[in-house]
């Protein structure tokens, strides 16, 4: 256990001294939120501000903005929990380029430590970060209104940051193992931390593109988790503005904002429930792990 644990606090030393790797894990989701603010807030709100008040449906333009804050922070934290554990398992192909592996498998690690090593640093990252970003965000809607978000929506999302956690980095374990050089992984980051920003629909809610990309997109496990994200984010408002909303057009208004913004979404004409999500992330979680496991043991075996 000592070994492994010093072998895991060394690739997060290895990432934390790094400032450029700490940077550019959080860059997209800088990104994210940056052109949401610049750009896309009026283009998200205004349209809908406008119909509610031509029905007279008695929702505040506060009330609206506040709903589509609370989507864009749940797709910047859920793109954290991707970007980061790539980032992290950048340590594992500048091992190989630099020959280190030979070293470590010199060592007295076994070869299981020197596989759940790797994960854990990604892991231990991407949650530490993001639960940062994550009681930013808390503070931030808190001051915004008191009925924003609740403390259990939030242990529930600190929750969900570990299970995002995990699955990515034992998705991304697999990835990296096929990446040999470091100006391959640069390459390959590049376009990764462009294109997952619209596959999660972080910069357009995937309700955007057509049905059949929607499906495509929803086989990824961070698409999901970032529909469960925004449910979180979303429940405690949405379930208030149902609540004190009498209009009977309300109803129907909050349901389709819900469908535009990707709080609720479809695969292949099915509605996905929370169970649903979590089940299927589960099982690609462990089906990753498991088969990074045996790509890992073939090319560490001493």
């Amino acid at each position: 256990m000592k070994r492994l644990l010093a072998f895991t606090q060394r690739n997060l030393m290895v990432y934390l001294k790094n400032k450029s790797s700490i940077f550019f894990s959080v860059l997209t989701s800088v990104i994210v939120l940056g052109l949401y603010l610049l750009f896309l807030r009026d283009n998200y709100t205004q349209p809908l501000i406008e119909v509610a008040d031509q029905m007279s449906l008695g929702l505040s333009a506060k009330d609206i903005s506040l709903l589509s804050d609370e989507v864009i922070i749940a797709a910047t934290i859920s793109l954290s929990t991707i970007t980061i554990p790539v980032t992290v398992l950048q340590n594992v192909v500048n091992d190989k380029e630099k020959r280190i592996d030979y070293d470590i498998l010199s060592s007295p690690l076994k070869r299981w430590e020197i596989i759940l090593g790797y994960f854990l640093s990604a892991v231990i990252a991407s949650f530490a970060l993001s639960s940062l970003l994550t009681t930013i965000a808390w503070i931030y809607l808190y001051f915004q209104a008191d009925t924003a978000v609740n403390t259990r929506n939030m242990l529930q999302i600190y929750s969900l940051n570990l299970l995002s956690s995990l699955s990515s980095s034992a998705l991304y374990m697999i990835v990296v193992s096929f990446i040999q050089r470091q100006a391959s992984f640069s390459s390959f980051y590049g376009l990764f931390s462009a294109m997952i920003g619209f596959i999660v629909g972080a910069y357009v809610p995937i309700s955007q593109f057509p049905e059949m990309v929607q499906n495509i997109f929803l086989f990824v496990p961070q698409t999901l988790l970032t529909c469960l994200y925004r449910r979180l984010y979303t429940e405690n408002l949405l379930d208030h503005l149902y609540q004190t909303t009498n209009h009977p057009a309300a109803a129907g208004f909050l349901n389709e904002m819900k469908r535009i913004f990707s709080i609720d979404v479809t695969f292949f004409g099915h509605d996905l429930t929370n169970e649903m999500i979590l089940v299927y992330v589960l099982v690609l979680m462990l089906l990753s792990l498991s088969i990074a496991i045996f790509i890992y043991a073939k090319r560490y075996k001493k």
